[in-house]
C-alpha cells in the first residue's frame, strides 16, 4: 500500500496514467507521491461514502471508468474504492473524466449508487484508471464499482452479443458478464469461441456480481491476431454460398466445414495472408444444410470463429405474398409487389394452404381460437385425416382454446409456465408447410403478426407475409422442431427447449427468388442487434408501424437514423403504457413523426420500413412477431424475418401509409411553444451566478451548461425560477439549455466572464 497525504492508495491506482491536471506529484525514495487536487474538494473519500445508509447525502470526487457504453449509468472510482452513479445529468461524462458528484445514496437491487444527483462537476480529462486484475471468486463488495479485468475466460454461449447476462469461467471459477442495452458497441459482435481477458466495470445485481465490459477492447484474446465482427454469408446459390470475414491483423484464410455439427467434411484454404478473408464452398444440394468454423493463423496464433450454420439456396420459385386485414393506400404503390387486402379473411386464406398441404404442417401458434371464424381447426383436422402430418407448438398461458378441438392424435406440445426473469411466452405466429417436400415448388411459410383469434384476422390491424421457398421453411422446422423436441410425429418433453434454453442453431441468411433475406428466432440469435443493423442501414426513410417500443436503444438507433438526415415516421399503438420513457425520448428529437393509431382495435404489428423509395440503395422489410421490448430479446420464442427488396418494401408502406395518415400526432408543435417569448436570462454576461425568470405554467425538467461543442458541463438539479451559482470555469460562450415538462426545448447563449 502507498500512503499519501493522509490518503492509501492501492496498488492498481498507482498503475494509473500520470496525466494529472491540477494535481501534486513528487518522489520521495523512489515511490510516487500524487495528491489529486480536486479530490479534497469532496466530503468523502468513496469508502467512506460506501459505508454510509441508503438515503445519506454524500458528495465525493474521483475518475469515471465508462461513458455512454454502458448507458445512463457511470462508475467512479477514487484511491479508496468504486461507486455506480446514475442520473441523465452525466450524459456527457466520458471515460477517464475526473468529477466531483453530489447525490443521494440509493440501494438499487444490491449495487450501491448515487442517485438522484444533485450537481456534478467536470474537473479534467483523460486520466482512465488501470483495471485491477481479480478472478471470478474475488468479486466482492470492496471492488464493487472498479475497474477490473479477469485473465483468460471463457464464455458458455456462442451466437452475437445482445442485451443479457452470459455465463464465463476463469480459472476454474465461474463469472458472468452483463452487455447493457442502451447502445453498447458490443451489441450484434460475434461472442469469442476461445479464451479471452475481460475488462470492465464490476457492478451487482440481486445476488450477483457482474462484470460489465465497454467495448470490444474490453474483451481480447490473447494472441495476435482477432477475428472482427461476424462471419457473413454471401454469393447464396443453390448449390452453395460463400463465407466471408476480417480479421485484426494479416493471417491465412481457412475453413472447416460439414453437414453435421462435428464438420466430417475438413479442411478448406485458400493462399496468401490478409486482414479480408473470403471461401467459397459449392457442389452442393439445393437447400442442404451445412455447418463451418472459419479462422485465421497468424505465426502460432489462432483466431477462431463460432461454429455457424448456413444452407444453399433452393429450388423453389420465391413467390412472395402479401396480406393485410386493413385497407392499404395504393396511391403510394411502386407496382413492384402488389399488396393483398383480404379484409377479415385472413382465416380463409390461412384454410386455403392448409388444404393444399400434402406431407406436413407445422403450427408454431401464441393464441388459435377460431369461435366465429372460418374453422381452422377443423381444416388440420381434415389434413391430419387424409395422412398430412400435423403438429402443434402453442403457448400455455394465453389458454389456446382452440387447441383443445385439435384431434387427439395430433402431436401438441405447450411451451413452460411463464416464470419471469427466466422464461416469457411463445409468442410466434409461424405455419410450415410440406417443408421436406421433393417438390420444391411445395414448401410454404406463412409468419407475420397475426394470431389466429377473431379480433386478431377481423378487428386489429395486422400483417402475413406467405412465402414459398425450400430453404426458408426448412430453416423454420429446425426452430420448430428444437421446441417440439423430436423431428417425429409426436413430441418429446425431455428433449423440448423453449427460451433461453435452445441455441443458436439455425441458418440467417437466404436467398428468395433473387432476394436476400435474413431470419432470427428469440432469444437465442441477438435479433435486436438485427433491428438496429436494420436501421442503421437507412439512408433516406424509415418507416416503423409497431404495438409498443420499449427499448432505449431501439430508439437511440431512429434517433441516429434522423440525424443523419433520414425521414423517421413511427405509429404505435395507443395502449402502448410501458414505453412511455422512450416515447418521450424520440418525441424529444426534432423531426422524428410520432402517431398514435386511430380507429378500432389493437394496432398489432411489428414492422419497419427501410429506404422503400430507393432501389439503389437497400431497402428492406423487417417482420414478425417479435415486439420491441426487453421481454421479446430475452424470454419469448419469437420469429423476426428481414426481406431485403424494393417491391416488398413498398407493399408494407402502402399499409404503412394508410394507417400513419389516419394516425392522431403525439408531441405536436413541441419545439414552437409560446413560452419562448417570455423567458429571460440574465445577466448576460454573468461571472458567478445567473437568474432564470419564466412563465408560471412553464414547468422545467432539465437545466444545463454545454460548451461550444455541446458536451454538458454542468446541471442544476433545481428546476425553478430563480437564481443559479456557477460552478468555477473558463471564461468563454457557453449554451445555455432548458427542457421544459411538455418536451419543448430552449437554449441560449450565456457569456462567461
Amino acid at each position: 500500500m502507498l500512503h499519501l497525504s493522509k490518503t492509501i492508495i492501492p496498488y492498481f491506482y498507482r498503475m494509473m496514467e500520470l496525466k494529472r491536471t491540477g494535481a501534486t506529484m513528487l518522489f520521495c525514495a523512489g515511490v510516487l507521491l500524487l495528491q489529486p487536487a480536486h479530490i479534497l474538494d469532496a466530503q468523502e473519500n468513496i469508502a467512506a461514502a460506501r459505508a454510509m445508509n441508503p438515503g445519506s447525502k454524500v458528495s465525493i470526487s474521483g475518475i469515471v471508468s465508462n461513458g455512454d457504453e454502458l448507458g445512463t449509468i457511470r462508475y467512479m472510482q477514487d484511491e479508496s474504492a468504486g461507486i455506480a452513479v446514475y442520473s441523465e445529468m452525466l450524459k456527457d461524462v466520458k471515460r477517464g473524466d475526473s468529477i466531483t458528484v453530489s447525490g443521494t445514496l440509493k440501494d438499487y437491487e444490491n449495487l450501491l449508487e448515487i442517485d438522484p444527483v444533485s450537481s456534478f462537476h467536470i474537473h479534467s480529462s483523460g486520466h482512465e484508471p488501470s483495471p485491477l486484475e481479480l478472478s471470478p471468486s474475488q468479486f466482492k463488495e470492496e471492488y464493487e464499482g472498479m475497474l477490473v479485468r479477469v485473465k483468460a475466460a471463457r464464455f458458455k454461449s456462442t451466437g452475437t452479443f445482445s442485451r443479457r447476462a452470459y455465463s464465463f469461467e476463469a480459472s476454474g471459477e465461474p463469472g458472468q458478464v452483463y452487455i447493457n442495452d442502451q447502445g453498447s458497441p458490443l451489441i450484434g459482435m460475434a461472442i469469442p469461441a476461445g479464451t479471452v481477458d475481460l475488462t470492465g466495470a464490476l457492478g451487482a445485481y440481486r445476488d450477483r456480481y457482474q462484470l460489465l465490459p465497454r467495448d470490444v477492447y474490453d474483451i481480447q484474446p490473447p494472441g495476435r491476431i482477432r477475428i472482427l465482427g461476424l462471419v457473413s454469408c454471401g454469393e447464396i446459390n443453390n448449390g452453395g454460398f460463400s463465407l466471408s470475414w476480417e480479421t485484426d491483423s494479416a493471417g491465412s484464410t481457412a475453413l472447416l466445414y460439414g453437414r453435421s455439427p462435428e464438420l466430417e467434411l475438413g479442411l478448406l484454404s485458400v493462399p496468401g495472408s490478409s486482414t479480408t478473408h473470403q471461401i467459397s464452398l459449392n457442389g452442393f444440394r439445393p437447400s442442404e444444410l451445412l455447418y463451418a468454423r472459419a479462422f485465421s493463423v497468424r505465426e502460432n496464433d489462432t483466431a477462431w470463429a463460432p461454429r455457424g450454420t448456413y444452407m444453399t439456396g433452393s429450388n423453389s420459385t420465391g413467390e412472395i405474398r402479401v396480406l393485410f386485414n386493413r385497407a392499404i393506400d395504393e396511391s403510394v404503390s411502386l407496382a413492384l409487389l402488389e399488396p393483398e387486402y383480404v379484409a377479415g379473411n385472413l382465416d380463409d386464406e390461412l384454410i386455403t394452404c392448409i388444404e393444399a398441404a400434402e406431407e406436413s404442417i407445422d403450427m408454431a401458434i401464441y393464441n388459435i381460437n377460431d369461435t366465429r371464424l372460418a374453422s381452422i381447426t377443423g381444416a388440420l383436422n381434415r389434413a391430419h385425416n387424409r395422412g398430412v402430418r400435423v403438429r402443434v407448438v402453442y403457448n400455455k398461458d394465453s389458454y389456446p382454446v382452440g387447441v383443445g378441438s385439435l384431434h387427439s392424435a395430433i402431436g401438441k406440445i405447450a411451451s413452460p409456465q411463464a416464470l419471469y426473469p427466466d422464461y416469457g411466452i411463445m409468442h410466434n405466429k409461424f405455419i410450415v408447410i410440406d417443408a421436406r417436400s421433393e417438390d420444391p415448388d411445395r414448401p410454404l411459410v406463412w409468419t407475420g403478426s397475426t394470431n389466429l383469434t377473431e379480433n386478431q384476422i377481423k378487428v386489429d390491424p395486422n400483417n402475413v407475409i406467405v412465402i414459398q421457398d425450400q430453404s426458408l421453411a426448412l430453416a423454420y422446422t429446425m426452430e420448430f422442431e428444437e421446441m417440439f423436441g423430436s423431428g417425429g410425429s409426436q413430441p418429446d418433453p425431455d428433449n423440448a427447449r423453449f427460451g433461453p434454453d435452445k441455441t443458436d442453431n439455425t441458418p440467417h441468411d437466404f436467398l428468395i427468388g433473387g432476394r436476400p433475406a435474413e431470419l432470427y428466432f428469440s432469444p437465442t440469435d441477438g435479433t435486436n442487434s438485427h433491428i438496429i443493423h436494420a436501421i442503421n442501414s437507412a439512408t433516406s426513410t424509415v418507416d416503423v408501424a409497431t404495438m409498443l417500443i420499449t427499448r432505449p436503444d431501439i430508439a437511440s438507433a431512429l434517433i441516429a437514423a434522423r440525424r443523419k438526415g433520414c425521414e423517421v415516421q413511427i405509429i404505435i399503438d395507443d395502449s402502448d403504457q410501458h414505453g412511455k420513457a422512450v416515447l418521450k425520448q424520440l418525441l424529444a428529437e426534432e423531426g422524428i413523426v410520432v402517431k398514435k393509431h386511430k380507429g378500432d382495435g389493437l394496432l398489432h404489428h411489428k414492422y419497419m420500413i427501410v429506404d422503400q423509395n430507393m432501389a439503389e440503395k437497400d431497402p428492406l422489410l423487417l417482420t414478425g412477431s417479435h415486439n420491441w421490448s426487453n421481454s421479446a430479446e430475452l424470454r419469448n420464442d419469437e420469429n423476426t424475418l428481414i426481406v431485403h427488396d424494393q417491391g416488398v418494401a413498398n407493399a408494407y408502406f402502402q399499409e404503412f401509409s394508410a394507417r400513419f395518415r389516419k394516425g392522431i400526432p403525439l408531441g405536436e408543435d413541441r419545439h414552437n411553444t409560446g413560452h419562448f417569448t417570455a423567458i429571460e436570462v440574465f445577466p448576460n454576461p454573468a461571472s458567478s451566478h445567473f437568474s432564470i425568470r419564466k412563465p408560471a405554467d412553464a414547468g422545467l425538467s432539465h437545466i444545463g451548461l454545454c460548451d461550444q461543442t455541446g458536451r454538458e458541463v454542468a446541471h442544476w438539479q433545481e428546476q425553478r425560477e430563480g437564481s443559479y451559482t456557477l460552478p468555477a470555469l473558463p471564461a468563454g460562450y457557453y449554451i445555455l439549455q432548458l427542457r421544459f415538462k411538455d418536451l419543448s426545448r430552449y437554449s441560449t447563449p450565456l457569456l462567461i466572464e
